[in-house]
């Protein structure tokens, strides 16, 4: 996953996607110095679980409701 750096709450944070991985950086410059510095923390935690799934889009899948239907009975 690509990282990137982009404007966040009138600071600059770190992406990967969609995921923001740090943020709070006063201009763009210390931004990309704490990702040059750390890259390796930033590519292993940008192939995270969670960060996959945050930038994963969400799909509807159809489920079936039959397997819910309670029995009848004349015992109830």
């Amino acid at each position: 996953m690509q990282l990137t750096i982009a404007t966040y709450r009138k600071k600059f944070a770190i992406f990967a996607g969609e995921s923001r991985l740090a943020s709070g950086f006063a201009n763009e410059a210390a931004a990309q110095a704490d990702l040059e510095e750390n890259r390796e923390m930033y590519t292993y935690w940008a192939g995270s679980a969670g960060v996959s799934v945050q930038n994963t889009p969400a799909s509807v899948v159809p489920v079936s409701y039959t397997h819910l239907t309670l029995p009848t009975s004349d015992l109830v």
